[in-house]
This record gives structure tokens, C-alpha cells and sequence, in this order.
């Protein structure tokens, strides 16, 4: 299984040092997904996006598109004191 620590591969570390993969073979990984999963109410591939206060802000399904993500995070930023 892969360590909840597994580095990104080199691209994306490049363009973004310091990230890590967060996988799911923790036993808080996984009750994270089960929450996320409730509170979504939907099961199955899901980008989240959760805000430092650890309230779901924004839930995506697998083949979401890539600009309506951006629109979404531009909005939010725009509405936060920190964008």
C-alpha cells in the first residue's frame, strides 16, 4: 500500500514543492473519507475541498470539468479575506 507521505511525482513537485499525496491506508484517512462521503451524500471518485477549519466547502465527481473548478475557487478567494 502507498505510505499517506508518498511524495508527488517530479513533475508535480517541481511546479509545487512541498505537496504530498494523501492516501487512504490510514485509519484517520479513512474515517476522513467516510465523512466526506456522508456529507457529499454521493459514493465513488470525489475532489474535495475542504476549508483550514475542516468544513466541506465544494464537492466534485469524477469528470468534473477543469473550468468550472477554477470559476469556483476564483469565487470563493474573491469572497474570502485572503484572495
Amino acid at each position: 500500500a502507498e505510505s499517506p507521505s508518498t511524495p508527488l511525482p517530479d513533475s508535480a513537485q517541481g511546479e509545487h514543492p512541498g505537496l504530498i499525496r494523501a492516501g487512504l491506508a490510514t485509519p484517520a484517512a479513512t474515517e476522513l473519507q467516510a465523512a466526506l462521503t456522508a456529507a457529499a451524500g454521493e459514493t465513488g471518485p470525489r475532489l474535495y475541498l475542504v476549508d483550514p477549519l475542516g468544513n466541506l466547502v465544494l464537492h466534485y465527481g469524477a469528470g468534473f470539468e477543469n473550468a468550472g473548478l477554477l470559476k469556483d475557487l476564483k469565487k470563493l478567494l474573491g469572497l474570502s479575506s485572503i484572495g
